[in-house]
């Protein structure tokens, strides 16, 4: 009977000091950057391009998830790149930008357009079962900038 109410207290124990948030209930990545986002949520870029750098305060390591780009209102995606069976988290070049993530730092570098209106890029970052997405709007030729 004793063993049975130690057990039942170790049982009670364990539940009651267990983690309190739901399984996926993970903190927001922030980010360390010099870039301005603007009230939509987008990363303004010229048309000559531009180099971005965030550093991740809360995740070591994060890796890349997907880009898309939308010009015209055609999407494309694209995903992390397999070479001998392999996926590189690490990097994803288009033709429109170069991403990469090192350590806690991501690097995302744009290419000039010669576009006449905005083109728009997302890049998604995640560490585990968390996400960010950096959202990026280029400037066309004959757009205000």
């Amino acid at each position: 009977m004793k063993h049975i109410f130690l057990c039942i207290a170790l049982i009670c124990t364990l539940y009651l000091t267990s983690c309190s948030k739901e399984d996926g209930d993970w903190e927001p990545m922030k980010w360390k950057t010099t870039a301005t986002t603007a009230k939509d949520g987008y990363i303004y870029v010229d048309s000559d391009g531009g180099t971005f750098v965030f550093q991740c305060r809360n995740y070591s390591g994060p890796w890349m998830a997907d880009v898309v780009q939308t010009e015209d209102e055609k999407s494309v995606r694209y995903n992390p790149p397999e070479t001998d069976g392999k996926t590189d988290f690490k990097k994803i070049e288009t033709t429109w930008l170069t991403s990469a993530c090192e350590n806690n730092t991501v690097t995302v570098k744009i290419q000039p357009t010669t576009a006449p209106h905005y083109r728009t890029m997302h890049v998604t970052v995640t560490a585990g079962d968390i996400f960010f997405t950096f959202k990026f709007k280029q400037y066309g030729l004959c757009t205000n900038q």
